[in-house]
């Protein structure tokens, strides 16, 4: 037998058409919020953190630099390479001797860039030195340290367009950026400079040839000889590159 409540409500359900929609809505709201409620419950709603992306270490386009590249030199461009990070401070092996021709042969400089020479630099703290003219060389560019990526200039890149490439070992390419540092600051005649943004870009003439052009435009040229070295420094004595070119 049917309870009279029971009657009671199927009728007023009949009765209301409000109800019965109410009841819909309540329902469908419900499965609609129910992912929300989930994430909600569960600690699911966070917003990942956005990755800071790392400042450029390029050299704006503007005399004496004619490019966008950190490495191009007027008359003698020269573009970047990607090497193995920093990995000790030992003593640094031999790059080879100067030659009148250009060195070709990579075997002989392996693993000439992987420490800094301590007869130059001294640690001030960790993976930072500076040079006994006051240079600083710390970390920063694609090679992951600045005396890394200078470095990638002793030897000859022949992929690269164009490569100005050191002659001589690591200690004489560090005197010889020592050297047009000092001769920057006494404001000596033979040494040219430029302010770009907060990067200093010197260029020096030396009294010996330092290298030669490499790349496939120095290799069609017969790898021409330079006399002149480019460096360019964070405002006041951050180094960041320092390579061989023909010509202010």
């Amino acid at each position: 037998m049917t309870s009279p409540i029971t009657n009671r409500n199927a009728a007023n359900w009949q009765r209301s058409p409000w109800v019965r929609l109410a009841t819909v809505l309540l329902v469908v709201g419900f499965l609609l919020l129910r992912p929300k409620l989930d994430e909600w419950f569960n600690g699911a709603g966070s917003t990942p953190q956005p990755k800071v992306a790392e400042s450029s270490d390029e050299v704006a386009p503007n005399s004496p630099v004619t490019n966008a590249s950190e490495d191009t030199s007027a008359g003698s461009g020269d573009s970047e390479t990607t090497a193995s990070d920093e990995t000790s401070s030992k003593k640094s092996k031999p790059l080879g001797e100067t030659s009148s021709s250009p060195r070709t042969d990579k075997k002989a400089t392996q693993g000439t860039a992987e420490e800094p020479a301590k007869e130059r630099l001294t640690e001030i703290r960790p993976d930072v030195y500076e040079s006994l003219a006051g240079l600083i060389y710390g970390k920063g560019s694609e090679d992951g340290h600045r005396l890394k990526h200078i470095m990638q200039h002793a030897e000859d890149e022949p992929s690269k367009k164009v490569h100005g490439v050191y002659e001589g070992d690591r200690e004489q390419i560090l005197a010889w950026i020592d050297d047009v540092w000092t001769r920057y600051q006494n404001q000596d005649s033979t040494v040219r400079s430029s302010l770009q943004n907060s990067r200093i870009v010197i260029t020096a003439k030396m009294n010996e040839r330092i290298g030669y052009v490499g790349g496939e435009e120095g290799e069609r040229k017969g790898h021409p000889e330079c006399r002149f070295l480019r460096l360019v420094v964070d405002k006041p004595n951050k180094i960041v590159t320092a390579y061989p070119v023909q010509s202010y």
